[in-house]
């Protein structure tokens, strides 16, 4: 299995799971093919966690 993270913007951070370890294509009906950037992220891990923080979404 395999998991992507990707920060959007500060309010969007899209999460893609491919079970079978090759990911879909890459299309979002949620999201348009704008250009977004977020200005400031952070990722942090642990051994059970995985914490992304943005200026919208601080921990």
């Amino acid at each position: 299995m395999e998991v992507e993270i990707r920060v959007v913007s500060d309010e969007i951070i899209r999460v893609r799971l491919a079970p079978q370890v090759v990911f879909l294509k890459d299309f979002s009906y949620a999201i348009s093919s704008h250009e977004f950037r977020p200005s400031v992220f952070c990722c942090k891990e642990t051994d059970d966690s995985f914490r992304v923080e943005t200026n919208t979404f601080p921990v």
